[in-house]
């Protein structure tokens, strides 16, 4: 599966603060390949959708910091099976180190 996204941040407090909570959204789109086959055959089926979700910045120090996020995506389910119905909802969650100059 290969994706893409877009996400525009929102950030409850300015610049420079010690913590920033922050909130995400946009559009992405997934690219699912059969196993067995290869993306370059044009045997790849992709879906667009949404995604959203939120985290924090967390300024350590003076130049590291900690970053926790929490994103959903919302997608149509690939490859269109007989009596398939419903979205595909995936969820990530990740933890990030910065370096800050």
């Amino acid at each position: 599966m290969h994706q893409g996204f877009y996400d525009f941040l929102v950030y409850a407090t300015p610049e420079g603060t010690k913590i920033r909570p922050f909130a995400a959204g946009g559009v992405q789109f997934s690219s699912f390949v059969p196993p067995g086959t290869s993306v370059y055959y044009g045997n790849q089926v992709t879906k667009y959708g949404i995604n959203y979700g939120g985290g924090i910045k967390v300024r350590l120090t003076d130049i590291w910091g900690i970053r926790f996020d929490a994103r959903f995506y919302n997608m149509s389910k690939p490859f269109d099976f007989a009596g398939q119905t419903g979205r595909l909802i995936q969820q990530q969650y990740t933890v990030g180190l910065s370096f800050n100059l």
